[in-house]
């Protein structure tokens, strides 16, 4: 009723996130981010505005390394549910074992569009790999708590939401970006204006514009925030206009 637009901007991908989406509400959005590639519009992400892809060849490479370090993963593909590899990093694998998981994995993600990688290292290991991006060259990496979630380089929650206001004609500088986890970073670090939710990770706080202080973080600035400020705007607009009116010495006066 504000005249605010609102897009889901996702890390997650379109076939893994619509289906929750559908069954926990009916809210309707106007548009969905795919944060690491691609820009669709309506609640039922269907209209694509821009559609980049992970090139099968980095896919093979991920795969492979995953093999290599006994890594337990998941591929997100675009329209499908995610893609488990499942190797537990506790367990002594044969070599044919080995050829197996890639073998299968491969078969299943042929000519299936993938949208970005996610690892875990095994529990015995107590570190990450340091190699993950050497040895997988146009992938970036943002380590989470027990997983590593990789993706394309030049692309990021931030990156995104710039490119599609420019394909929208939108003003970067009123786009809010909400977020609650450390994929977010590089869209509070980007948008103008950043709302960081109670749960967000202390290192990266103090790259918002606001931290919420419950766990209702967006109704929190929607309603301390936001409105105050639109109705700010429109007080300032209206005593704007009143101005121009009385310099003009209009009769509506």
């Amino acid at each position: 009723k504000a005249g605010c637009k609102i897009y889901m901007n996702s890390a997650r991908s379109r076939g893994n996130l619509m289906p929750d989406l559908k069954r926990a509400t009916n809210f309707e959005f106007d548009g969905y981010l795919c944060a690491f590639t691609n820009i669709y519009l309506g609640s039922d992400a269907q209209t694509t505005l821009m559609h980049y892809l992970m090139p099968s060849e980095q896919t093979e490479r991920f795969i492979d390394y995953c093999v290599k370090y006994s890594y337990w993963a998941f591929i997100e593909l675009e329209n499908e549910l995610p893609y488990f590899i499942k190797i537990h990093g506790d367990v002594k694998y044969s070599d044919e074992e080995y050829a197996e998981f890639r073998r299968q994995a491969l078969e299943y993600l042929k000519d299936k569009p993938v949208i970005k990688f996610n690892c875990c290292p095994p529990k015995s290991s107590g570190y990450f790999a340091i190699n993950i991006e050497e040895e997988n060259p146009g992938v970036n990496f943002i380590r989470g708590v027990d997983y590593y979630e990789t993706y394309r380089q030049g692309y990021g929650k931030g990156i995104i939401l710039q490119k599609f206001a420019e394909l929208q004609n939108i003003d970067f500088d009123r786009c809010i970006h909400f977020g609650d986890s450390i994929n977010d970073k590089n869209a509070f670090e980007v948008a103008k204006i950043s709302v960081g939710m109670k749960k967000t990770p202390k290192e990266i706080q103090h790259l918002c514009t606001y931290v919420a202080k419950t766990k209702f973080g967006v109704a929190e600035y929607i309603n301390k925030v936001l409105l105050k400020k639109i109705k700010q705007e429109k007080l300032l607009h209206i005593a704007l206009l009143l101005y121009n009116i009385a310099l003009d010495k209009s009769p509506i006066l």
